[in-house]
């Protein structure tokens, strides 16, 4: 899916909301779209990347995995507005494909990272 290391997720939400962002456009300009449905589906998606950024800062273990929690549902909305484009036939088919799989990556990642954290710490901070 994408080129940049699986470590780096707020670089590559970052690369996936500019992509995100530049469909949106061309979405805009569709009679057949609604502008909510893609202005909800651009909230979504750059919210993971700003969500990923707090996380980055945070206090806490579980202020982390809030954070965390918060991108992965943000991460599914922009899958399923992103399943509902490809079903409908718009924008840039295989830039929709890349970013619905983007997403399903994000997911996945966040899913291990929520239950990782979810997890109790040794004494010392680290994870058993």
């Amino acid at each position: 899916m994408s080129e940049l290391p699986r470590q780096d997720l707020v670089a590559r939400a970052r690369v996936f909301s500019v992509r995100l962002l530049k469909v949106c456009e061309g979405l805009f300009r569709d009679p057949g779209c609604s502008r909510r449905f893609v202005e909800n589906l651009a909230a979504a998606g750059t919210a993971i990347g700003q969500n990923l950024s707090e996380a980055q800062s945070s206090m806490s273990r579980r202020q982390m995995a809030q954070c965390y929690r918060v991108a992965l549902r943000e991460s599914r909305e922009a899958r399923h507005s992103l399943q509902i484009v490809h079903d409908l036939h718009k924008g840039d088919a295989s830039e929709v494909a890349w970013l619905a799989g983007e997403a399903n990556e994000f997911i996945a990642m966040l899913v291990t990272s929520v239950r990782r954290l979810d997890e109790p710490a040794d004494r010392d901070g680290s994870l058993r």
